[in-house]
């Protein structure tokens, strides 16, 4: 009777440790698609900024107030930082790795979502609407990338831990 109880949860914990492995493919989905979702308003902000003298902080200013996000996060603390004098380009890198260093996200997305900081103000309106829409395309390339990773190996994962469950529980008894 222990046997089987034993067996059983050793099943679940096995099978639970698959399913938080899937989640986290699915945490990386979502919080690539939060951030396109941010850059896209930049975007937006930029396009009809033309019409009037609205500055980078100013656009990151009315976004920080969404603190349950990462990226409201980011805007706040980017805010934080260049009210302490801190250049735009330094903030945003220096607050993105403060954000998102523990994260589910590989290096090679963090390092295309970090570069975003260097194009903040550096050009006029167009060309920073026009290297932000670049970004924006090479980041939903690496969602798409995402998205499949999600659907392949996500099945794998909670299978895999089912599967590796039940092996143990059967060498067990």
């Amino acid at each position: 009777m222990i046997k089987i109880i034993i067996s059983c949860v050793l099943i679940v914990s096995v099978g639970g440790i698959g399913i938080l492995k899937a989640r986290g493919l699915s945490e990386r989905s979502k919080l690539l698609e939060e951030y396109i979702a941010f850059l896209q308003l930049l975007i937006t902000e930029l396009n009809y900024s033309n019409f009037s003298a609205i500055s980078i902080p100013e656009i990151l200013n009315k976004y920080s107030c969404n603190g349950k996000s990462k990226v409201g996060c980011l805007c706040k603390l980017v805010i934080e930082r260049i009210e302490d004098e801190e250049p735009l380009d330094l903030a945003f890198n220096n607050a993105f790795e403060k954000i998102y260093d523990k994260s589910i996200l590989n290096n090679g997305d963090k390092e295309t979502m970090k570069s975003t900081g260097e194009y903040l103000g550096r050009f006029a309106i167009k060309g920073q609407e026009e290297l932000l829409i670049i970004q924006k395309e090479k980041l939903l390339a690496i969602l798409s990338e995402a998205y499949n990773e999600e659907k392949i190996k996500g099945k794998m994962y909670k299978s895999l831990g089912f599967y590796i469950g039940t092996c143990l529980a059967i060498i067990l008894m």
